[in-house]
């Protein structure tokens, strides 16, 4: 199975990209500044036994980089390079803190910015940014769209993902308040329609274990689930902040929830399980890079869950690095 990852390296500006774990095929550094945090975000066409079509890798609050394809066995795109750069248009605003690409292709091309610090009509309320494709010289902005029930903080376009069949995206809003409460949201947007119609948000669970859990901080998407992480959720004991994940069944264009929250076996304060998330089939990763156990403080993990024949979710693996370090946070990307 062809694999492509890109992955941060600088505060300065790099990305690698890589086929296999440990195949380390390029180290791409553009010219850029101090604290651009490039790769901070990153988004991939779906990948195929040939390549990807195109990258998007994010900094925070100055650009996006949108890149060529790249095919290892073509020479034109063997080599990952700028395509174009798409510049924020507002400040301070932590535009770029998550991108993500629609899985159309060809001439239609969309990148979704997100910029969770968006301060109408409420500090960080958030906005997401819609730039496609509409000549061959480059992509334009044609559109954004803001939180349904805008909250003080709410960091609406945290997390952005769109489903393999690209009828839907989802947006999560990890600090989105009801009635006063924070139960952190992912909002999911048909996109057969223009703007896209906003057709179900999923709350955090609004019990004393779920409030201020950060429902929404990471997503994951197949075209049958979604894998929602809520790193600073409780558990029912009062665990604080040990983290959990929520699984959603997909409907037409809706989500119902197949199971209550999932926790890790080894569970311990502030371990925050779902700070990332990924999802294929019937196997879940969920990071917990604040995991301590048993290489020190910070040292973190990745769990996996399968579901069994009964429908029920199990954690089958604790996955650790090859040599545990203090503070190296393992997981905080899956």
């Amino acid at each position: 199975m062809f694999r492509a990852v890109l992955l941060s390296l600088s505060l300065c500006g790099a990305s690698a990209l890589a086929v296999e774990p440990g195949t380390l095929l390029q180290r791409f550094a553009p010219p850029g500044a101090a604290n651009d945090f490039l790769g901070y975000s990153v988004a991939v066409s779906p990948p195929s036994r040939i390549g990807f079509r195109i990258a998007a890798i994010g900094t925070v609050d100055r650009y996006v980089i949108v890149t060529n394809g790249w095919r290892p066995n073509d020479p034109a795109t063997s080599t990952l390079t700028v395509a174009e750069r798409l510049f924020s248009p507002v400040g301070q605003d932590n535009w770029g803190l998550a991108v993500a690409i629609s899985p159309f292709g060809g001439p239609n091309d969309v990148v979704v910015v997100g910029a969770p610090g968006h301060d109408v009509p409420f500090l960080n309320a958030g906005r997401i940014y819609f730039y496609q494709r509409l000549s061959p010289f480059g992509m334009s902005l044609v559109g954004t769209l803001e939180p349904p029930v805008p909250a003080n903080t709410g960091n609406y376009g945290t997390t952005l993902a769109y489903t393999p069949d690209a009828q839907l995206l989802l947006v999560g809003e990890p600090r989105a308040q009801r009635n006063g409460l924070e139960l952190g949201a992912v909002h999911v947007y048909d996109l057969s329609t223009s703007p896209p119609t906003l057709t179900v948000t999923l709350l955090g669970n609004a019990d004393a274990s779920g409030l201020a859990g950060r429902f929404g901080q990471s997503l994951a998407a197949d075209n049958q689930r979604l894998l929602v992480g809520a790193p600073l959720q409780d558990d029912a004991i009062g665990t604080t902040d040990t983290g959990a994940i929520h699984v959603f069944r997909r409907q037409g264009n809706t989500y119902i929830s197949e199971s209550g929250p999932l926790f890790a076996s080894d569970r311990l304060t502030n371990d925050r399980l779902g700070q990332s998330v990924s999802i294929q089939g019937d196997r879940l990763l969920a990071g917990a890079a604040n995991d301590d156990k048993p290489a020190g403080v910070d040292a973190g993990g990745v769990y996996a869950f399968e579901q069994g024949s009964s429908g029920t979710w199990l954690e089958v693996q604790k996955i650790r690095s090859g040599q545990p370090q203090i503070q190296e946070r393992y997981g905080h990307s899956v």
